[in-house]
């Protein structure tokens, strides 16, 4: 079995993608954010493996929800 790449503050980071408290999610962007500027090769592929890319989608879905709420709001 092939072993996944491993980067533990992002493993941890993304952990907090969708965290009730506003501060905490944030954070966990910046910081995803702040080490996808760095172009390191390793980091790189790490973001592009399996299972980091699982964070784009949960992201995705969380930023289509809010935009579903913000939609409801301004046709109500």
């Amino acid at each position: 079995m092939k072993r996944f790449s491993n980067f533990p503050l992002l493993t941890q980071t993304i952990r907090f993608y969708n965290h009730p408290e506003n501060l905490v999610r944030t954070t966990a962007r910046n910081v995803v954010l702040s080490l996808a500027k760095l172009r390191e090769k390793r980091l790189d592929a790490f973001m592009a493996g399996f299972p980091f890319v699982t964070y784009f989608i949960h992201e995705c879905n969380f930023i289509k929800e809010h935009w579903t709420i913000i939609e409801n709001v301004l046709h109500s």
